[in-house]
């Protein structure tokens, strides 16, 4: 009998390993997709040369990678908030809840910081013309991004 329930045991552990992993490999195609819906927009937007891309690409995706990064620490380390931001701060201290309003700010200064950084950085390899609208063609995504899962999942139901 033991060692029935120990394989039943192992045969769902293995089921949870293959659903966890079927779910990384589809939240890895979202990605992909996001990021390529990404490129495609910046490309319509910059209207960029044959020369420009080539130098520009590689610069805006090591961009991508360092925001992305500092995005990935915001989002864990507040991800309690997404669920109920209430019932959080009540259960914190004013204390914790300073210390956590000042990581947020110093998160978003490194973002501001990692900007200007970048700024420089396009600004080598682009007209400043394109340097303004790839700002403008980030935000430009965003909405279209936004947009695109609203009529996804379709109307708000009331």
């Amino acid at each position: 009998m033991n060692t029935f329930r120990l394989l039943i045991y192992f045969m769902l552990l293995s089921l949870s390993s293959e659903i966890v992993a079927q779910k990384n490999e589809d939240s890895q195609k979202t990605k992909e997709r996001m990021e390529a819906y990404r490129a495609q927009v910046i490309n319509e937007e910059l209207a960029l040369t044959p020369e420009e891309a080539q130098q520009f690409w590689p610069v805006y995706n090591q961009y991508r990678r360092e925001v992305d990064a500092i995005q990935l620490v915001r989002m864990r380390k507040h991800a309690d908030f997404r669920s109920d931001p209430h019932v959080i701060l009540e259960a914190m201290s004013d204390q914790e809840i300073y210390r956590e309003l000042e990581s947020e700010m110093k998160m978003q200064q490194e973002l501001v910081d990692l900007r200007r950084k970048y700024f420089s950085k396009f600004d080598e390899v682009l007209p400043i013309k394109k340097v303004a609208l790839l700002y403008r063609a980030e935000a430009e995504f965003q909405r279209r991004l936004i947009r695109k899962l609203g009529e996804r999942r379709g109307p708000p139901q009331d």
